[in-house]
């Protein structure tokens, strides 16, 4: 039993490294609500006039390159004679904006969130819209998406049960086994700013869908009571097990509990026991990526 259990964990740690070497970079799909306040970017016509009278202090930001890397330096200036400048409206309104969308970090300033909503054709699709956070500020949003990725269900466990005038017993067992799943998911994704600190978005999610594995199982005269003529010596079958389980979500692991049946494959194989029998199983999931509901 414990060599079982060492296999499926190697098994789950060579699916886990195959995932993540072919995972790519995703983003949830979210609901933007009224109560987020998305800032959208906006140019009027037109320009402002402003007179400054000799005397007076400006500041402003300039950039410039020190040995191939970029500053930015805050200048305060006098004004030496009185001075009129245009300036081009450009004016940032918050707005109510519900709908779906995907949410990415600016690269250069991690405060703002960029949103970028699907198929809107009420909003201005050429428009810039985005949410501003201050240090130490969060925003969290509900998410959905269908998601897939290989699975592992190490432990199992097999009711009691009467078959051919037989009693058999139930039975928890720990094998190897691999498989895969699709699944529904819903859930939130938190944002967090803390200023001079890299930091990834939090998430949780349920996942409910459909899984497939397949695993190899010895039987002999023990397991084969019920048959009608029991097996005389051990022999290893495959069996093909579909299902349904839920999953819950620990960054890109997925934690569940199934629901699932085993099939053997084969004459002799019919011969088991617990052939086409349902069983509780709890395993491990990898998500691989998000096959509705995002943008790469």
């Amino acid at each position: 039993m414990k060599l079982k259990i060492t296999f499926s964990a190697i098994t789950l740690l060579l699916i886990s490294s195959w995932a993540h070497s072919q995972t790519t970079q995703f983003r949830y799909r979210v609901f933007i609500q009224k109560k987020h306040k998305v800032i959208e970017e906006t140019k009027k016509e037109g320009a402002d006039t402003v007179r400054l009278p000799a005397g007076a202090i400006v500041s402003y930001q300039k950039k410039f390159k020190l040995k191939g890397i970029e500053y930015t330096a805050d200048i305060k200036d006098s004004i030496k004679s009185d001075t009129e400048l245009y300036l081009a409206k450009d004016v940032p309104e918050v707005t109510m904006c519900p709908g779906s969308a995907t949410v990415a970090v600016d690269k250069k300033d991690k405060s703002k969130l960029h949103i970028n909503y699907w198929l809107a054709d009420k909003y201005d699709r050429d428009g810039k819209y985005y949410i501003k956070l201050k240090n130490r500020e969060y925003v969290s949003f509900w998410h959905q998406s269908i998601e897939g990725g290989p699975l592992t269900i190490p432990f199992k466990y097999r009711p009691k049960f009467e078959k051919n005038g037989k009693n058999i017993s139930d039975e928890f067992t720990a094998d190897l086994n691999i498989g895969a799943y699709l699944g529904y998911s819903i859930g939130k994704i938190k944002y967090m700013y803390r200023r001079n600190e890299e930091k990834e978005p939090s998430k949780w999610l349920v996942s409910v869908g459909p899984f497939l594995s397949v695993s190899k199982v010895e039987i002999d005269s023990t397991s084969t009571v019920s048959a009608l003529e029991p097996l005389k010596i051990k022999k290893n079958i495959a069996t093909v097990s579909p299902g349904i389980g839920v999953m819950t979500s620990i960054y890109n692991f997925r934690l569940g509990v199934f629901l699932g049946k085993d099939i053997a494959i084969g004459e002799t194989a019919r011969k088991w026991d617990y052939h086409n029998k349902w069983w509780w199983g709890f395993g491990f999931g990898y998500n691989v990526g998000l096959l509705w509901g995002a943008a790469k």
